[in-house]
């Protein structure tokens, strides 16, 4: 799913140019040939800035935190709740957000919305501020009827990131003190040995532009790894670590439950709803399972054989859409679906807490370790010193 850039023109032949998400450059031309506008031009639609002051490099260095994004689309299903329209939302939000990245994009997106542009391409043409499946999550609230519904599952996952973020809080800041107590016990040999202002000299042209090195050095690689055509290394990094891996694979799965359930309501077909919530799973693994999915179902398999097809389900959940299936009740198996997903990935969570965290601490006593050590070493070559010192003086 990408966007495009499309110039058309209506039937009083004024030429205008609009974007569209959509699968791919035909899909985006009968998109609009469907509104009756005549297509004169299709391109990829660039990406634009976010509207920071510094650029793009600063904003993935210091992204938008999950709290300020939750709060975004906390307003945003209100005010769509009332009867708003995006554009008129965004207008109102734009005044009240603290965040100046997301006030700038609500400008611009209000503006795009005005002109008859959805609020998913406006997201999409923004990855520095906003994950992949949230843009897809918006697509899926303006095909469902449902906005309300489907911003407020963003809004509880993106709650749910910040306050697993904020119980990492505490062991970080253990780190960074354990980075500094090693700084100062490598230096000791140096406070024995030369007395206080060497001491400082090497502290403040040694150790500090040593521990800033360190700093940017882990700015520079969050720059890096959040950089859009870093996706597929990105997720490979997360698959890799204990516990985050499986929490990433569960939500896409949750959100895909979620977007069916919307859909089916919605009253798309479920060979449509399925193929229409592919793209919010995100992860390009769980995208292909998932396609391989809509396929069978386009070729007449049952709901339960597509989701066997996938390969990312196994057989206690396949068992429990058969089961479902059988009664005709699509809307009950879905459900059924998003409660078994949501204790997995309440399951996940707990599981990435206590590895992350047991790994911070575990890296601080490690940190502190070998400062011990090479503090040890440095405070007997001090006295070494001293003691050669004072044998020379006789």
């Amino acid at each position: 799913m990408g966007v495009y850039r499309v110039t058309v023109r209506d039937a009083a032949g004024e030429t205008r140019a609009t974007t569209v998400q959509a699968a791919d450059p035909t899909a985006a031309a009968r998109a609009m040939q469907a509104r009756g506008l005549f297509v004169s031009q299709v391109d990829l639609a660039p990406r634009v800035a976010t509207g920071d002051a510094v650029g793009g490099l600063h904003a993935r260095v210091f992204p938008v935190s999950a709290d300020a994004l939750a709060l975004f689309f906390r307003h945003l299903a209100a005010l769509t709740k009332v009867g708003q329209t995006p554009a008129a939302a965004l207008t109102s939000m734009a005044s009240r957000m603290t965040d100046r990245r997301l006030a700038a994009f609500a400008n611009r997106a209000s503006a795009r919305c005005a002109d008859g542009e959805p609020l998913s391409a406006a997201v999409c043409l923004e990855p520095v501020l906003f994950p992949q499946w949230v843009a897809a999550m918006v697509a899926v609230a303006e095909q469902s009827g449902r906005p309300n519904e489907i911003l407020g599952h963003i809004r509880s996952e993106l709650d749910d990131e910040a306050r697993l973020a904020a119980r990492f809080r505490l062991p970080r800041v253990y780190l960074r003190v354990a980075a500094a107590l090693a700084a100062l016990l490598l230096s000791s040999g140096t406070l024995v040995s030369g007395g206080v202002l060497p001491w400082l000299r090497g502290v403040l042209t040694v150790y500090l532009p040593a521990l800033a090195v360190l700093q940017a050095m882990v700015w520079t690689g969050r720059a890096f790894v959040r950089h859009p055509s870093m996706r597929d290394l990105r997720e490979s990094l997360i698959a890799l670590v204990p516990g985050a891996g499986a929490l990433q694979r569960e939500r896409g799965l949750l959100r895909f439950a979620r977007s069916i359930r919307a859909l089916n309501r919605a009253g798309r077909s479920v060979p449509e709803a399925f193929a229409l919530a592919v793209p919010v799973a995100a992860q390009r693994p769980l995208v292909a399972g998932l396609e391989r999915g809509a396929a069978a179902l386009i070729q007449g398999a049952s709901l339960a054989q597509a989701f066997q097809a996938t390969g990312l389900f196994d057989g206690h959940l396949v068992r429990l859409v058969a089961e479902g299936e059988r009664t005709g009740r699509v809307d009950q198996i879905v459900s059924g679906l998003c409660q078994e997903q949501e204790r997995r990935v309440a399951t996940a969570q707990r599981t990435t807490f206590y590895v992350i965290w047991g790994a911070l601490i575990a890296l601080s006593l490690l940190v502190i370790g070998a400062g011990a050590v090479g503090g040890l070493v440095s405070l007997m070559a001090g006295l070494m010193r001293k003691i050669l010192e004072f044998i020379n003086t006789f």
